[in-house]
């Protein structure tokens, strides 16, 4: 197996367990304001971070991890869809709606400019951070084997 293939997994995975990581922190904060009509702007503050974390841990986790899994077993990198559905296939995820519906909450995060727009997000990121930080986990366990 290419030594720098597997470097570089390595590296993406402890760059991905630190994106988790702040995701983590910021879901745990939310977590204890909840859900409500009127947020102070610190609680806006931790949930702009909470749906900015969301969004780059989901990039991360799609676009590179997984890809970076394919590279170290020798598979085309093809598209996101390719990586998606070797993902479904690797027991990361039951579907691949799933992962289409994480990628769609976090396209919707990046095309959200109004704070009643975001605010209508921060319920559907609070109940999907557990749906990452499962797919991730297990992505870690079968990545172990590198």
């Amino acid at each position: 197996m290419n030594s720098t293939v597997i470097s570089s997994l390595k590296n993406s995975l402890d760059d991905f367990k630190s994106a988790l990581d702040w995701l983590n922190h910021s879901y745990e904060l939310c977590k204890k304001t909840g859900i409500k009509n009127n947020y102070s702007v610190e609680e806006l503050d931790a949930f702009e971070n909470l749906t900015s974390r969301y969004a780059r841990t989901t990039d991360f986790l799609i676009h590179k991890l997984f890809r970076s899994i394919d590279a170290v077993e020798f598979l085309e990198v093809g598209t996101i869809i390719d990586s998606a559905n070797r993902a479904v296939k690797r027991g990361f995820v039951e579907s691949i709606d799933i992962l289409h519906s994480l990628k769609d909450l976090r396209n919707e995060i990046a095309h959200e400019y109004t704070e009643r727009e975001l605010k209508d997000l921060f319920s559907e990121v609070l109940e999907s951070v557990p749906l990452i930080v499962d797919i991730s986990n297990k992505a870690f366990e079968y990545c172990s084997k590198y």
